[in-house]
């Protein structure tokens, strides 16, 4: 098997209908047929995946058909105990939208109290026994970078699975003001090298990208494949390894990928 993640990035409700919107079975089928070409990873991603009625539909079926490990990023807005003790008891793998250190640059990009939320939701699940199910994923951007070192090393401290980290996308955000806050080359150069300095002690450390690697030759090496499903069916193709992601290659027909990804794999 040559695709090792599957990244779904389900649609909230603020999400403008188009008509092309894949279906809670085509999602659950798509998970369904991961497993079975020996994916290692599905990936439960969105603006929050909790938000979407098909999610608890998708992780049933997922873990059903063997794998290994489903996990999903969320932004801690909907983790209410109820929530929390659901994800607890289902086994699912965790990943808590973490941008900064300090309130102040998280709360700017995702609304006032969600630093402290997403803490909350953290201390909950640590309690609860299952460090080896959580992990923090921050986004860096101009506002918060300077603080992910110290972020890493306190995750690294609460005894988290993993820490990983993301760019504003090299295609861009939608509007000048986000456009700013992305780093240069350099700059992720040079984040990448202190965040593992201060990381060696999670087992997984992943830098989640985009990323250019004529910008970031330091991330260039032993990666493995990664397929993003947009809710319209779109693909995207990326690398994901121990100190990144790299590469943003769009296809169009998913189903055709997934069966060559299983031909090439000899399945």
């Amino acid at each position: 098997m040559n695709i090792e993640q599957l990244v779904l990035a389900f649609p909230s409700h603020a999400t403008v209908p188009t008509g092309r919107e894949l279906t809670v079975w085509q999602w659950s089928a798509l998970a369904e047929q991961f497993a079975a070409q020996g994916g290692r990873e599905l990936l439960l991603a969105g603006a929050e995946p909790l938000d979407y009625p098909g999610f608890w539909p998708v992780v049933r079926r997922a873990l059903k058909s063997g794998m290994p490990r489903v996990t999903a990023y969320l932004s801690g807005s909907l983790l209410e105990p109820r929530v929390c003790r659901e994800l607890i008891e289902s086994g699912v793998h965790l990943l808590i939208a973490l941008d900064s250190f300090t309130p102040e640059p998280h709360d700017s990009l995702h609304g006032a109290g969600s630093h402290a939320r997403a803490l909350i939701a953290l201390e909950r699940f640590l309690k609860d026994g299952i460090a080896g199910r959580l992990g923090v994923l921050a986004t860096a951007t101009q506002l918060g970078c300077r603080e992910l070192p110290v972020l890493a090393a306190w995750a690294a401290g609460k005894g988290v699975d993993r820490f990983l980290w993301s760019t504003v996308p090299d295609g861009g955000w939608p509007s000048p003001q986000s456009e700013a806050l992305r780093l240069l080359p350099v700059e992720k150069t040079e984040l990448a090298a202190e965040l593992g300095a201060v990381t060696r002690s999670i087992t997984t450390r992943t830098y989640v990208g985009p990323a250019d690697p004529l910008e970031d030759p330091t991330l260039g090496s032993g990666y493995s494949r990664t397929l993003r499903v947009q809710a319209d069916g779109e693909a995207y193709f990326g690398f994901t390894g121990a100190s990144g992601y790299l590469g943003n290659l769009k296809g169009k027909n998913l189903q055709d990928t997934l069966n060559r990804s299983s031909l090439e794999a000899g399945d």
